[in-house]
């Protein structure tokens, strides 16, 4: 039987992703999960991406836009870039947070958007 966009997305995760002491939040490794799941577009991201294109179409101009739970990833935020009169990001994990801020900052070794 061949393999779903799911599956494929489940065993990339279990390949990136190791959690040493059973804690997400200690053993989420961001660096891995961008190198992995990022290095090339995934099945569910062809369609997550037309939902959030047309999403901000709709979207009034010139205000604020808040994603929440963006994970180390800047995608999806990009697009609201030339509609939002700001964004913010929100993000739990501390990791994550970091990741972003080493892409913000230009940092080598940093995820290339």
């Amino acid at each position: 039987m061949p393999e779903s966009g799911l599956d494929k997305k489940r065993d990339n995760m279990r390949h990136t992703a190791t959690f040493a002491n059973g804690n997400f939040e200690q053993d989420w490794v961001p660096r891995a999960y961008l190198s992995g799941y990022y290095s090339y577009v995934q099945p569910d991201e062809k369609e997550t991406i037309p939902f959030f294109v047309d999403a901000i179409r709709r979207a009034q101009p010139n205000e604020p836009i808040l994603y929440f739970g963006m994970g180390p990833a800047m995608h999806h935020a990009f697009l609201a870039a030339e509609v939002a009169s700001e964004i913010h990001l929100a993000e739990y994990l501390p990791s994550n947070r970091e990741e972003l801020k080493r892409w913000v900052n230009n940092e080598p070794g940093a995820h290339d958007w």
